[in-house]
C-alpha cells in the first residue's frame, strides 16, 4: 500500500539526511585513522634514531685511541649504538674480537675466536 505523498517526501528527506550523516561519519573516521597512521609512522623512526645515537660522543674534535695487540690487523668493523666491534687477525694467525665503548673510551670485551 503506497504512502501519502506528504509522508513520502518526509521519508525521502530522512533517507537523504541519513546518507549524508553516514558519509560525514565515514570521512571523519577515515581522517582519524589516517592521523593515527601518520603519527605512528612519523614517531617510530625518530624514536629509533634518538635511542640508537644516545650517548655516542660525536662532537667535533672527538678522539679516542684503541690499543691493539702488537702485529694485529683489523679484518672488519661494525658499529652498534656507542659500541664498535673490531675483528682482528693477530700476528700468531689467530683471530680475536674486541668490543670498544665510545662513551667509556675503553675496551669492554675481548673474545678469542678458535
Amino acid at each position: 500500500m503506497p504512502l501519502d505523498p506528504a509522508l513520502e517526501r518526509v521519508r525521502r528527506k530522512m533517507m537523504r539526511l541519513m546518507f549524508v550523516s553516514i558519509g560525514i561519519m565515514m570521512v571523519g573516521l577515515m581522517a582519524v585513522l589516517a592521523a593515527i597512521v601518520y603519527k605512528a609512522g612519523k614517531s617510530l623512526p625518530a624514536t629509533v634514531s634518538a635511542s640508537s645515537s644516545a650517548g655516542v660522543p660525536v662532537e667535533p674534535g672527538f678522539e679516542g685511541r684503541i690499543a691493539l695487540p702488537q702485529g694485529a690487523e683489523i679484518v672488519s668493523t661494525a658499529l652498534d649504538g656507542d659500541h664498535v666491534l673490531l675483528q682482528l687477525q693477530l700476528a700468531q694467525g689467530t683471530k680475536q674480537i674486541l668490543v670498544y665503548s665510545l662513551s667509556g673510551n675503553r675496551i669492554i670485551a675481548r673474545l678469542a675466536v678458535d
